[in-house]
């Protein structure tokens, strides 16, 4: 059960003593709240959010419809949730309005991955008092005006994918400087093998790779360049592209000396970054950055 009042304004700050609650939500990412106002969507921390004025007591009802490992949902129960929990991972897709009117009575926090929260459920849903969208852009699945328009805050989980995000870009960058996906597409569509020929240690017939050391062979064009020594260049320095830069350095593919070299004179900042245009740069405002191991 859900007591006390809610803010009818979002974007005023407040201070609360239930931040912690609140981060586990979605298992220790940082949180926001996504508000409307004059237009725009805007963000602020859990901080500005939550207010002392807003309590639990006795057990809270939540829905959890959103994909959460076995640890999430223990967390959840720990802090006095009674947890229904339907993730949409094993189901054939997302729960229609309907079924989610019958599902969301009584509920106090719906904690939705892919579920449209529009205007409508909001208001069959009459014990609704906090929606959580476990998602960097949760204008996706919830109606933000709505939900601002009824003072049901709206939580949500900005950069949460930056990890995953800054591991394919190194994987799709090690695949393109050194031809790995063109190399097995080549060899999966027949173009860089020959005639099938006995080979006793691979246990029977296979198909040759036909090799060489000519300026059109495939050990010639699909080597690539070795990463050693070379600079990578980050456009923007974000979320995603600080795990990227981190995970330059730290791998030790691009030179050591760079990143100790600019670890002793720069100091890299979201809000106040180094930065120099590209050179041969169209775009205005363009710029490149490299990383240090902070």
């Amino acid at each position: 059960m859900w007591t006390g009042s809610r803010p009818s304004n979002l974007h005023k700050p407040v201070v609360t003593t239930s931040e912690r609650l609140w981060r586990s939500l979605i298992r220790g990412h940082e949180l926001g709240v996504c508000s409307q106002a004059d237009g725009r969507v805007s963000d602020r921390s859990v901080t500005a959010l939550l207010s002392t004025t807003l309590c639990f007591t006795d057990t809270v009802e939540a829905l959890v419809t959103a994909n959460f490992s076995p640890s999430g949902i223990d967390r959840l129960e720990s802090l006095g949730f009674d947890v229904e929990f339907d993730p949409i991972e094993s189901r054939a897709g997302r729960l229609p309005v309907g079924v989610l009117k019958a599902r969301l009575s009584g509920v106090d926090v719906f904690i939705s991955g892919f579920e449209g929260v529009p205007a409508e459920l909001m208001d069959a849903a009459t014990h609704l008092r906090l929606i959580v969208c476990p998602r960097g852009g949760p204008a996706a699945s919830v109606d933000i005006s709505a939900a601002t328009d009824r003072s049901i805050p709206v939580l949500y989980a900005p950069g949460r994918n930056a990890e995953t995000v800054a591991d394919h870009t190194m994987g799709l960058l090690l695949a393109a400087t050194r031809n790995i996906a063109r190399a097995h597409h080549r060899l999966r569509m027949g173009k860089d093998t020959g005639d099938p020929r006995a080979d006793a240690a691979a246990g029977g017939e296979r198909a040759d790779v036909t090799w060489g050391i000519g300026s059109e062979s495939p050990y010639t064009t699909l080597r690539g360049p070795e990463l050693g020594g070379r600079t990578l260049g980050i456009v923007g320095f974000s979320q995603i592209s600080r795990r990227v830069a981190k995970r330059a350095t730290m791998g030790s593919a691009w030179t050591s000396s760079l990143t100790t070299r600019l670890s002793t004179t720069s100091r890299w900042s979201r809000s106040a970054p180094r930065k120099r245009p590209l050179s041969g740069s169209s775009v205005p405002g363009a710029t490149w950055s490299v990383s240090t191991p902070r």
